[in-house]
């Protein structure tokens, strides 16, 4: 596969938001840990209020457009913040004064490497992650970490129920839905854990980026129904609730668990990875949902 140093890349990613941080002297970068291969994972903290927004992005590899998602989001608000200007009806910098918005845009920076240049024999993990590919050298639909990990099922949350349905239909590591040995197995996994308790007590809500389906995930309860209307009116996706698989071990269902709302948006349509050129539209679809959730929650 053709290297492809782009602006989704994870190099690409940790250098914008060196960039920010320097631009910006308000902006913060927060440290949540390494991926296995080492790569950072790395959130930007933005703001003073008591209330903290929480924002995650890039689970999976072929889902690399939700990291320039929140990146866009970043800078946008930096931007309005130090000029003093105003986002739709709102003063950019009264908003964070009453939050502390963070936003963590890439958790599987080793799953997007992969997925955007595969790997190869010289990689240590190269023949096994070759392997867990069926022998494939395209990785372009690749979501699991560097071992094959699908770190969405690798929280605390029905996990071991899981694991009886991982035999059931011969899962194993691999591109996909293998959920690990056991909960927060995975460094990728520990770090949005840790994130999260460190935030608990003041964390007002979780939204977590993937694509595709402009569907936004929920479970229906009081702690979460407002919230959801509320997102699916600004953003004109449809409301769903997992079912299957995808019911079990996610970052939303494990953060539900602390009563804390918590949604998963599913952005863009049509096939992972969805094309680059989509992730200017993208950005402009959803930016009164992220920029109103500032208020709202």
């Amino acid at each position: 596969m053709k290297k492809q140093e782009t602006s989704f890349s994870p190099r690409a990613v940790s250098a914008r938001i060196l960039c920010l941080a320097k631009t910006f002297p308000f902006v913060k970068i927060k440290r949540c840990g390494t991926s296995l291969c080492g790569r950072p994972i790395d959130a930007l903290v933005l703001g003073c209020g008591r209330k903290t927004l929480l924002y995650v992005g890039a689970h999976h590899g072929s889902e690399y457009l939700t990291a320039n998602l929140l990146l866009d989001f970043a800078e946008e608000l930096c931007r309005a913040v130090d000029a003093g200007k105003r986002l739709l009806s709102f003063s950019a910098r009264e908003l964070l004064e009453r939050r502390t918005v963070v936003l963590l845009p890439c958790v599987n920076p080793d799953g997007v490497a992969l997925a955007l240049n595969g790997t190869s024999f010289d990689n240590p993990l190269g023949r096994k992650q070759i392997g867990m590919n069926k022998g494939r050298e395209d990785f372009s639909k690749w979501q699991a970490n560097a071992r094959g990990v699908d770190i969405n099922h690798n929280y605390n949350y029905r996990f071991y129920e899981y694991k009886e349905l991982e035999k059931a239909y011969g899962i194993s590591p691999g591109r996909s839905r293998y959920a690990g040995e056991y909960p927060e197995s995975e460094p990728e996994t520990l770090a949005v854990c840790r994130l999260v308790e460190e935030f608990r007590a003041r964390l007002s809500v979780l939204m977590t980026f993937h694509s595709q389906g402009e569907v936004i995930y929920y479970h229906d309860s009081p702690l979460t129904r407002q919230g959801a209307r509320f997102l699916s009116r600004t953003s004109g996706y449809r409301l769903e609730r997992a079912e299957g698989l995808a019911a079990y071990g996610g970052l939303t269902d494990w953060v539900n668990t602390l009563s804390i709302p918590a949604y998963t948006v599913e952005i863009g349509r049509g096939e992972n990875p969805l094309p680059i050129s989509m992730a200017p539209l993208l950005y402009i679809t959803l930016r009164e949902m992220l920029i109103s959730s500032l208020a709202f929650f």
